[in-house]
């Protein structure tokens, strides 16, 4: 019995010692995890090397334009005038609206303001992924402080960088020396192959919004086929006009300056009617022209898109989201199809360009000229293949909810400013 009841004594004190070295880890954890969290903060929105950073780069790690958090209500880091005056890009928010913003009755916005926190909650989510990401891979921990910058390392990996031009189609050189040879008028390159259209924020941003649209406006999502019964293929759409400039304008300005330096190099402003019968006022600049649709596009379920043109548009600006490894087949095939009055000699030598065949690497894109081409998907054998085409035209950014509106409609909207 004495044997037993100083076992029974023995394994009280040792449960008791277990549980007291239990809670002692838990209350550890707690108060590491609690700094970490501190610190996390901490590293995202008041980071040294953060505020060491030109504001025109600010803007671009927070294309929201706020980088406030739900927990944090000093935006001063970053602040929307700030990004408009360091990114010469002035969307007009109000104007995105179906209609004058007046109209609205507050209760009638409350979609609007679950969309907005909606992106807000996304943004802080996503760069606490970031954060967590970078903070296992240099092995960081909570006593080494002062020896890990989040973003100092964040962009070590993923450096901002300016968009680039990769090569032109036809070549300048090729357009030149047909020119030269057939005596022929000079024509300008149908599309600019770049490089770093989009940065990885910009891109994953455009993912947040893609699904708070699904989530609060689900109609703006669409299956989308081509041709009658299927027969050109299809994709699936959510339309991001108006809701790219006025919820991430800084994925807005971005894809703006890439049709921008696009059509510097292209020149393709120096080309005016009558050979651009189309647009008979020219090719204005993209930092000037009106977005007409942006669209977020996937394939799951199709095979092909097949050949088409994006009428009535002056500039489509398409950027790849997916890796060319992610899906297989699926190039973008492109052939110089010239709209406007065009000399028969002229329309024999377009026709004789080999096509443009391509699989873009992530975040590169292509800029063409939306009416002197014809453009398709070739055959997808799976995967996922997934892009945002942006088309420009000569009128004004179109409202947010509407859905690729024809000339027509536009001259309608504008003198009854009703859909």
């Amino acid at each position: 019995m004495l044997f037993q009841s100083r076992r029974i004594t023995l394994f009280r004190h040792m449960a008791m010692v277990w549980c007291v070295s239990f809670l002692m880890v838990v209350v550890h954890s707690r108060d590491t995890s609690s700094k970490i969290q501190e610190r996390m903060e901490q590293q995202i929105y008041h980071s040294p090397f953060l505020q060491s950073l030109s504001i025109h780069d600010r803007c671009r790690l927070f294309p929201t334009w706020s980088s406030s958090s739900t927990t944090d209500n000093d935006s001063s880091l970053v602040s929307w005038d700030d990004c408009e005056t360091a990114h010469s890009y002035f969307p007009q928010n109000f104007g995105l609206f179906n209609g004058s913003a007046a109209e609205y009755p507050h209760q009638d916005l409350q979609w609007l303001y679950q969309l907005q926190d909606c992106m807000q909650e996304a943004q802080e989510q996503r760069l606490q992924g970031y954060f967590w990401d970078e903070f296992e891979m240099v092995g960081a921990n909570d006593n080494d402080e002062g020896e890990f910058d989040f973003w100092e390392t964040f962009l070590q990996r993923n450096p901002l960088r300016p968009t680039t031009v990769a090569f032109e189609y036809p070549s300048m050189e090729t357009l030149s020396l047909q020119q030269q040879q057939e005596g022929t008028e000079i024509v300008p390159p149908v599309a600019i192959v770049v490089e770093d259209a989009l940065h990885m924020l910009e891109v994953d941003t455009l993912e947040d919004l893609k699904q708070c649209l699904r989530m609060h406006q689900s109609h703006l999502a669409e299956i989308r086929p081509f041709g009658q019964n299927y027969d050109k293929g299809g994709n699936n759409c959510v339309f991001l006009g108006g809701f790219l400039q006025s919820l991430t304008p800084g994925v807005a300005a971005k894809i703006r300056q890439a049709g921008h330096v696009a059509w510097t190099h292209a020149q393709w402003g120096e080309f005016v009617p009558p050979l651009h019968t189309v647009h008979p006022d020219g090719y204005k600049d993209p930092l000037e022209a009106g977005i007409r649709t942006s669209d977020h596009i996937s394939y799951e379920g199709w095979e092909a898109l097949g050949p088409h043109k994006d009428s009535d548009s002056l500039y489509t600006v398409l950027v790849m989201l997916s890796n060319p490894d992610d899906y297989d087949g699926g190039e973008f095939h492109m052939q110089v199809d010239r709209s406007g009055d065009q000399s028969e000699q002229q329309r024999r030598l377009d026709e004789s360009h080999p096509p443009l065949i391509l699989k873009l690497k992530k975040y590169d894109g292509v800029v063409f000229l939306a009416d002197e081409n014809t453009h398709q998907v070739l055959s997808i054998g799976g995967g996922d293949r997934k892009t945002v085409a942006t088309e420009f035209w000569g009128h004004r950014d179109c409202p947010f909810g509407i859905k690729r509106p024809s000339p027509e409609m536009w001259l309608d909207y504008q003198s009854s400013n009703e859909w």
